[in-house]
């Protein structure tokens, strides 16, 4: 019980730092946004309430993390509505709403914005980590390779080595084995 009180008292907490009238949601939760109502929508279905609610915390502290205009608020609230309505219905009025949070049409997404723009990799070199790198989501591997060597972090533990072997894919983990490996190596790429 302690636990559901505090996440809610942590979406009160969070209605009462919206002071905006956007309509829109800002750049920087749009694509999480999106991903809660599909998540939250397809839990629902599935009856699978504790992972829809999991998705609405995990929601609840970006927004508190990155700030949250009303349009985002107003999506928080359309999906927190089916577990909790009455708080839900409160901050809605509170927040000047239109209507009834709890019979408001249920916020729809693209998926198109469900995938972020930018991704963290981590690299490993000979199956350790090594570090990580932050790149867009739609790059080339050579690309991606050329980034985590000009990791000067990365790039120590590559130093005698004449070429790099990127294994894996993105979304996930750059592998640098310093040697040569088997022919399940994806590309190989020269790091001269």
């Amino acid at each position: 019980m302690k636990g559901c009180k505090r996440f809610l008292d942590k979406v009160w907490n969070l209605a009462e730092t919206v002071t905006d009238h956007e309509t829109a949601y800002s750049a920087k939760n749009e694509s999480i946004l999106h991903k809660t109502i599909r998540k939250v929508t397809s839990d629902i279905d599935a009856l699978k309430g504790n992972t829809a609610l999991a998705a609405l915390m995990t929601l609840t502290s970006t927004l508190t993390d990155n700030g949250c205009n009303a349009a985002e608020l107003k999506t928080l609230l359309q999906l927190l509505s089916p577990f909790a309505p009455h708080i839900c219905d409160e901050i809605w009025q509170q927040h000047g709403f239109e209507g009834i949070c709890s019979v408001s049409a249920w916020p729809a997404y693209d998926e198109s914005k469900c995938r972020d723009a930018e991704i963290d990799m981590a690299v490993q070199v000979n199956g350790k980590l090594r570090g990580t790198i932050h790149v867009a989501a739609d790059l080339d591997d050579e690309t991606v390779v050329q980034t985590a060597l000009a990791d000067e972090k990365i790039a120590r533990f590559l130093e005698k080595t004449g070429g790099v072997f990127l294994l894996g894919s993105k979304p996930g983990i750059a592998g640098l084995p310093r040697r040569k490996c088997s022919k399940s190596i994806r590309s190989c790429i020269s790091a001269a």
